[in-house]
């Protein structure tokens, strides 16, 4: 049986942040593709089938929420789960 690769977009306006979580994810046998703004992955969601979603809330141009909106009024990709990613420690955000 052919092992299956889950693909998984990472998106974050932080380098950094991306490197860690894509170093995780490889590590553990995921397919990672990053995108360092919102625009740059509603293109890629575009192009190619994701089988997750990690996206960072605070972007410039675009904020993950935002991106998330566009992505559950698309009918090729509202079905796309998301996870949230963010420093940010204020509970209402």
């Amino acid at each position: 049986m052919k092992d299956v690769k889950y693909k998984i977009l990472i998106v974050d306006d932080v380098p950094e942040n991306i490197t860690i979580v894509e170093n995780i994810l490889e590590v553990a046998g995921y397919e990672t593709t990053t995108a360092t703004d919102g625009i740059t992955a509603l293109e890629l969601v575009n192009e190619k089938k994701f089988d997750l979603i990690l996206l960072d809330i605070m972007m410039p141009q675009m904020s993950g929420i935002e991106v998330c909106q566009h992505l559950k009024r698309n009918p090729l990709t509202f079905s796309i789960p998301v996870i949230f990613l963010t420093a940010n420690s204020d509970r209402d955000t």
